[in-house]
């Protein structure tokens, strides 16, 4: 993305949010040190901007890696729109699956920090789960 035009951490989330119509959003625990990286391999060089933020561009460097890498990188981009166009089409479908993992997630890691469940309740809890899928 960044080989297209030079881009900031936030930019870069927004695309990768676009490209996967929602589907997958990058965190910025993921993005900054990428680029940081990208950065110390001399792939990307950082840009001073008037607003603060920092902007990459990439280097002749990372050009080249990018065309030795060209294939895995389309896969990658085409599985992302991929994927994208699939949550679209199953949308509501699938919003109500992903929003009942979501839930039951968060039950259980709360339940599991306070240590509210005995082995028994674990081992019942994990059986069901097994059986659902």
């Amino acid at each position: 993305l960044v080989a297209r035009k030079p881009s900031h951490g936030y930019e870069l989330i927004k695309a990768i949010e676009e490209a996967s119509s929602g589907l997958y959003v990058p965190s910025p625990g993921v993005i900054y040190p990428t680029l940081t990286l990208l950065e110390e391999q001399d792939f990307l060089e950082p840009l001073t901007t008037g607003n603060g933020r920092k902007s990459y561009r990439i280097t002749t460097a990372g050009e080249g890696e990018l065309q030795k890498h060209q294939q895995v990188v389309d896969v990658i981009l085409a599985r992302l729109a991929g994927a994208g166009r699939e949550h679209h089409r199953h949308g509501n479908l699938a919003e109500g699956i992903y929003d009942a993992m979501n839930r039951l997630r968060s039950l259980l890691r709360g339940n599991v920090m306070r240590a509210d469940l005995t082995p028994q309740q674990v081992e019942r809890i994990n059986a069901a789960l097994l059986t659902a899928v």
